[in-house]
């Protein structure tokens, strides 16, 4: 067989030695690789760290978001709980528990959503008034899917005690916000919120908490433990059993706040007693807020506690209640008892404060004591305990549940066995044991005065007791608390003031004979060299120690029998001393100028519409609208006609008359101005042509009073001018229709008006000044001279700067302008003050001094020069 070649043109050779093998590529280099590797890592990270911090500004951006919007909800609720806006509230409030929602609106309407009100104590009685301020955001914890939020809030509560001292601690409360359609919203706590319920158990009590209260509540229960066990070992007649045992319950339902409002009236007899939990009053950042909670809750389970040991029923005679509680938590140092010096002296002050307290035990106690109201309690419990110390304040409050009158509650309180006297007038016999234990803490506070008494006798008539209505004067050397008896008069007075000047003592009094059972009038004058009879006879004659401007004439007044026709005449003193008690006839009641040449007198008809100027001072009786049409005639020293020795005639029709100077004279006059209506105007005239020049109308005093309504009834009662006659007239004005009396200043010169005293209408008024003018001085009565005690005000007007200080006095239903006295050098006033007591006064120093009246009731005073 043939052999055959296959080759082509397009095979390549395949002769291996004509063949070239190319060299393999070369081996990458291994650091390269990973520098690439890396590279790449790097931007995968770079890329992810870019998303994440995206991711993360976008969450802190709606966070911020968030927190601005929870912000502005917070501040819209702090506004409408500080204008106790409801309306405002119902828009920032979740509702899915209407429960809940219903009580945020009523805590802010009663004022309470913020919880200043748990904090004092009596509720609605504070002895510690708080106060929150500074409320503000402290932070705000969101939950992952930012819906909710907690915020803690933070404020201060300052608590201002009696003394007026302060101070301020910062707490904070947890608030749960929720996101709502259009904003977040207030929110309900729910269980996740507050936690598991737990209970702190001591030896005396079982604390039940909350578990978001946890640590302070821990610590809350031991100190409660402590206290309850101190309470039974130092308050007396608790009466502490072995099995003795307190529930409390810290409540998280917003309605505890709203409960815990009652105070007093929120006790249970006998069961567990609930309370606000920490949470929603206030959580302490620091151990003076710590120390404030604790006080605060410690306050009321002892007075759950107490409350419970004496079986009382809420709300039975709540304001006794109150008062022997708060002693026995100031016993324990959890209260400040508010009975100081000033407590005492307004017993002085006030007339009839047992009987006011039997009224209220009438009326079963059922409110609490107005601040206004509640010294008088509470100065009564501090006699009651202070006085009598063998019965404990406890057993008092036994006692509440176990009487039916005031009396017998008393009576039991004290271990007093009187079964013969009746109510009042052991009530009586109560109150004066009352004053003079207060006199003598008071006397015990009070402090040095700032400058030397004078060295006067301070000259003082005074009843023995309410009982005894004889008359007796004394002399008291103030400086060396002396008392020294100067007359027994023995009769009931009239009338009691100085004659003359400061030298001497006149007392108008009725004396009866028993013998043959009738009465009889007596006039003496009393002073340092003696006393002496300037009359003595049935005819009904008195005189209220006008004297003119010498001091030698003394002005008399006579009634007849049936007491209806009076007349005036003038009795020579001087000459009276000397055995010759003469009268000397005259037209009416002399009003004398400043050197007493001249007189203006008003008809004695007028006696009751006119003052009674006695001395240094005008003694006003209010008794319906006056009336100016009274004759008014003119006469020298002597009140006689200046011309002949005929009927003198009227020179004006007024009342009122008042001197500027020795030739220029004043009053008061009413005119038609209309067919049907008149004015009253002050005018001004002279000894040399008594013509009238009008100076002021009512219309001028109404606008200076800023009397709006022009149908408002004014009088004028009273114009006095000051010793020095400076240009100045005071006026007293009385507008009893809206219970308003005032007394205005005139100034003659420039036509100025001032009210320098404004007070309530009252039906007797003394106006007078210091020595020196400085001072106006105004004792305002009580609005009834029905009762034979008054309370009244004492209003001192510095007539300079127009400056005004006020204190209470006492008033005697005797026809009296007695009750205050000023010194000769114008540093110190002494006043009549309630029973038992004088005040002694330095204005100019701001003081106020307290002193004894060895247990007698003294209603007229008066300095006696050596």
């Amino acid at each position: 067989m043939a052999k055959f070649d296959w080759t082509t043109e397009s095979d390549p050779a395949w002769n291996e030695g004509e063949w070239e093998i190319e060299p393999p590529p070369p081996a990458p280099n291994r650091g390269s690789r990973w520098l690439m590797v890396t590279l790449l890592a790097l931007l995968l990270i770079a890329g992810g760290y870019m998303a994440v911090r995206e991711v993360q500004g976008r969450v802190a951006d709606a966070e911020e978001a968030v927190r601005a919007e929870i912000s502005s909800s917070y501040s819209l609720l702090t506004k409408a709980a500080a204008e106790n806006d409801s309306e405002l509230l119902s828009s920032l409030l979740s509702g899915r528990d209407v429960g809940w929602a219903e009580a945020q609106r009523e805590l802010v309407s009663e004022g309470i959503w913020l919880p200043a009100p748990f904090y004092a104590y009596p509720a609605g009685y504070p002895a510690i008034s708080p106060e929150l301020s500074g409320r503000q955001l402290a932070s705000i914890e969101l939950s992952p899917d930012l819906r909710e939020a907690v915020a803690i809030s933070s404020f201060l509560v300052t608590t201002t005690m009696a003394d007026g001292s302060q101070s301020a601690v910062r707490l904070q409360r947890p608030e749960v916000y929720r996101l709502g359609e259009q904003r977040w919203l207030l929110s309900k706590g729910d269980e996740a919120f507050w936690g598991t319920a737990s209970a702190y158990r001591g030896e005396l009590i079982t604390l039940r908490y909350p578990a978001r209260d946890k640590t302070t509540a821990v610590r809350l229960g031991g100190d409660l433990d402590l206290l309850l066990a101190r309470m039974c070992r130092e308050l007396a007649d608790l009466g502490c059993t072995d099995d003795l045992h307190i529930e409390v319950t810290l409540e998280s339902d917003s309605e505890s706040l709203l409960r815990a409002r009652a105070g007093l009236s929120a006790l249970d007899q006998g069961g567990p007693l609930s309370l606000p939990t920490i949470s929603l009053v206030g959580v302490p950042v620091d151990e003076a807020g710590y120390q404030l909670l604790l006080q605060t809750y410690a306050r009321r389970v002892a007075t759950a506690v107490i409350g419970q040991q004496a079986a009382w029923r809420c709300c039975d005679h709540i304001a006794l209640f109150q008062a022997l509680v708060e002693y026995q938590l100031s016993q324990l140092e959890l209260s400040e008892w508010p009975v100081s010096g000033d407590v005492h002296q307004l017993v002085f002050d006030s007339h009839g404060a047992i009987m006011l307290i039997a009224v209220e035990w009438g009326g079963g106690f059922s409110r609490p004591q107005s601040p206004e109201d509640r010294w008088r309690i509470y100065a009564f419990i501090d006699w009651l305990v202070g006085d009598k110390p063998a019965i404990s304040p406890q057993l008092m409050l036994v006692e509440l549940e176990k009487t039916g009158t005031f009396g017998g509650w008393l009576k039991a309180a004290t271990g007093h066995d009187d079964a013969g006297n009746s109510e009042q007038s052991y009530l009586q016999e109560v109150e004066s044991q009352w004053q003079l234990y207060a006199l003598a803490m008071a006397e015990a506070g009070k402090s040095a005065p700032p400058i030397g008494y004078p060295a006067s006798e301070l000259w003082l008539v005074c009843q023995q007791d309410e009982l005894r209505e004889e008359s007796a004067i004394y002399s008291f050397q103030v400086a060396d608390d002396q008392w020294s008896l100067v007359l027994e008069d023995g009769g009931i007075p009239l009338f009691a003031g100085s004659l003359p000047g400061e030298e001497a003592f006149i007392l108008s009094s009725i004396l009866s004979d028993p013998a043959s059972e009738t009465e009889h009038f007596q006039m003496r004058s009393v002073s340092q060299q003696g006393d002496h009879t300037l009359f003595d006879g049935p005819e009904i004659r008195v005189s209220f120690g006008q004297v003119d401007p010498t001091n030698r004439y003394l002005v008399m007044l006579e009634a007849d029998e049936d007491g209806q026709t009076l007349t005036n005449s003038l009795l020579d003193y001087e000459a009276c001393a000397n055995g010759n008690c003469d009268l000397i006839p005259i037209k009416g009641m002399p009003v004398w100028s400043p050197d007493g040449e001249e007189s203006i007198l008003v008809d004695s008809a007028a006696f009751f519409q006119h003052p009674v100027l006695s001395s240094d001072r005008l003694f006003v009786l209010s008794m319906g609208q006056p009336h100016f049409g009274w004759p008014l005639y003119r006469g020298d020293r002597l009140g006689q006609a200046e011309i002949g020795d005929g009927e003198q005639a009227a020179v004006a029709v007024g009342l009122l008359p008042f001197w500027i100077d020795k030739t220029t004279y004043g009053y008061v006059r009413s005119r038609p101005i209309s067919s049907d209506s008149r004015d009253v105007e002050v005018v001004l005239a002279s000894i040399f042509d008594d013509a009238a020049v009008p100076l002021i109308n009512l219309a001028d005093i109404r606008v200076a009073l800023e009397l709006e309504d022009p149908s408002t009834l004014l009088a004028l009662r009273a114009i006095v001018t000051t010793p020095d006659n400076n240009g100045l007239l005071f006026i007293l004005v009385t507008a009893e229709e809206i219970g308003e009396q005032y007394v205005l200043s005139y100034d003659i010169g420039s036509g100025e008006m001032q009210i320098r005293i404004e007070s309530p209408f009252s039906s007797a008024a003394t106006i007078g000044f210091s020595p020196d003018g400085r001072w106006l001085t105004a004792a305002i009565a009580g609005s009834s001279m029905a009762d034979r005690w008054l309370e009244s005000t004492l209003y001192l007007n510095h007539v300079a700067d127009n400056r005004t200080l006020e204190t209470l006095a006492n008033y005697s239903g005797y026809l009296s302008v007695g009750n205050f006295d000023w010194s000769s050098d114008g540093k110190w006033l002494a006043v009549t003050s309630g029973r038992y007591a004088t005040k002694l006064i330095a204005p100019d120093y701001d003081f106020l001094g307290l002193s004894g009246n060895q247990g007698r009731f003294c209603y007229s005073l008066r300095w006696m020069d050596r």
